[in-house]
């Protein structure tokens, strides 16, 4: 169904808190696997979400290649 972007720039910002009233958790583990990708690989590039409320959300999780 698509996030609004205030959520978003939450997320974006590892600022996102836990929803667990509504039977669903979001951000705490989203935060964690982002700062382990962005430690891992020593870059801020390895992850994008866009979204548009009412049509849908599309993430990217970005792996470099070894030389």
């Amino acid at each position: 169904k698509g996030i609004e972007e205030e959520k978003l720039k939450l997320i974006a910002e590892g600022k996102e808190k836990s929803n667990v009233s509504h039977g669903h958790t979001t951000g705490i583990g989203l935060n964690n696997v982002i700062h382990r990708l962005k430690v891992f690989f020593g870059r801020e590039d390895v992850f994008s979400i866009y979204s548009s409320p009412g049509k849908g959300t599309k993430v990217v999780i970005r792996i470099p290649m070894k030389d």
